[in-house]
């Protein structure tokens, strides 16, 4: 996982590339505290470069949701692209958090 985090005020972007996957937690967890302790209101998670995710990938939004949730700040999924998109979808993500497609 290749990740790129742009901080714009309270909104925060973080741009994934790659695969997001079980060998990618100890990084993503740094990634998700990062951008807690940033106190960022609004979280953009842009998937558009993201290739690959698998279950671990999921549950590591899954938990940056909670903690963001949990702060008052939301998160939202961007431009999910072929794979990923369709995963995301199965696991009716959605229901948790918006996803964008722009």
């Amino acid at each position: 996982m290749d990740c790129k985090i742009e901080r714009n005020g309270e909104r925060t972007a973080v741009f994934l590339a790659g695969q997001l996957v079980e060998g990618d937690r100890r990084s993503f967890e740094t990634v998700i505290d990062t951008l807690v302790e940033a106190g960022a209101r609004e979280i953009e998670i842009d998937l558009s470069r993201l290739t690959y995710m698998d279950s671990i990938g999921l549950g590591l939004l899954v938990t940056l949701h909670g903690r963001a949730r949990h702060l008052g700040t939301s998160v939202v999924l961007k431009q999910p692209n072929g794979n990923v998109r369709e995963f995301l979808e199965s696991a009716a993500i959605d229901r948790l958090m918006p996803i964008v497609h722009v």
